[in-house]
Parts: structure tokens; C-alpha cells; sequence
């Protein structure tokens, strides 16, 4: 039976490879696959895909992480659902900005059971719902 995956949410952006960084610890820690999880816009041109597509892929390798990537303009929705299939034990996000659009709460709100950890770019945990191991996992990361 395949383990629980750590699924980690990113954008086609190179700095997200703290996420994915992140993500790998946490599966190493839990002996679970990694994922990288990608939404992107339906609304995309072929040469954005290739270029998304690329970087994705090189940050996903450096990892050793199992990569996928949806296309559609409801990320939280999708990602939501995925993680339903896979039984996901983790899901990985940034930071939320102020001008976000809430993309890590709606995930925490369409996924009661599964706890949502948001990292910023000072590589720093923050817990939106982090209970049992995951608070000994998180505090680990965070010494």
C-alpha cells in the first residue's frame, strides 16, 4: 500500500524551492513521498506551459520529488481534490501575503483533516493547523 504523500503546493516561480525544500524534510522525517502540486491558468500560452513546465520540473528534481501539474483557475478546488485522492498527510504552502487570495485558507477550510503548513521566505514555519506530530516535525524544522 502506497504511503501518504507531503504534498506541496507551488507557483512556476524558482524561489519556490524552499517550499519544496521544506516539503522533503518533512517527508524524510515521515519516511512519505514527496509531491509537488501545481494550479495553473487554463488561461495560459503554450510557451508560458513550456516555461512553468521547466521550472517545475528542475526544482521538482532537485528534490527527487513526484511532480503534477493541473490546469484550471480554481487552485484551491483542485488542490483540495487531489489531496483528497492521494490521502495526503501534509500539504505545504507560502506564506500568505496581504494581497493574497486566500488560497492557504480555503485549502485549511475544504480540508479539516489534513493540516496546512505555510512557510515564508525566511524559511520559517507558520502553522495554520499543525496537531500531534506535526508540532514536534515543525518545531524540529524550525531549530
Amino acid at each position: 500500500m502506497r504511503k501518504r504523500p507531503v504534498l506541496v503546493c507551488v507557483t512556476a516561480q524558482s524561489s519556490c524551492d524552499v517550499l519544496v525544500e521544506k516539503g522533503r524534510v518533512i517527508a524524510e522525517k515521515l519516511g512519505a513521498p514527496l509531491e509537488v502540486v501545481s494550479v495553473q491558468s487554463v488561461d495560459m500560452t503554450a510557451l508560458q506551459r513550456a516555461d512553468a513546465l521547466d521550472t517545475l520540473y528542475a526544482i521538482s528534481k532537485k528534490s527527487s520529488a513526484d511532480i503534477v501539474v493541473y490546469y484550471n483557475n480554481d487552485p484551491a478546488e483542485t488542490v483540495s481534490l487531489h489531496a483528497k485522492r492521494s490521502k495526503a498527510c501534509y500539504i505545504i504552502t507560502g506564506l500568505p501575503r496581504i494581497s493574497s487570495n486566500g488560497f492557504a485558507s480555503k485549502l485549511k477550510s475544504m480540508l479539516k483533516d489534513i493540516p496546512v503548513i505555510a512557510v515564508d521566505e525566511n524559511y520559517v514555519f507558520s502553522d495554520y493547523q499543525i496537531r500531534g506530530a506535526g508540532k514536534k516535525i515543525a518545531a524540529g524544522l524550525n531549530a
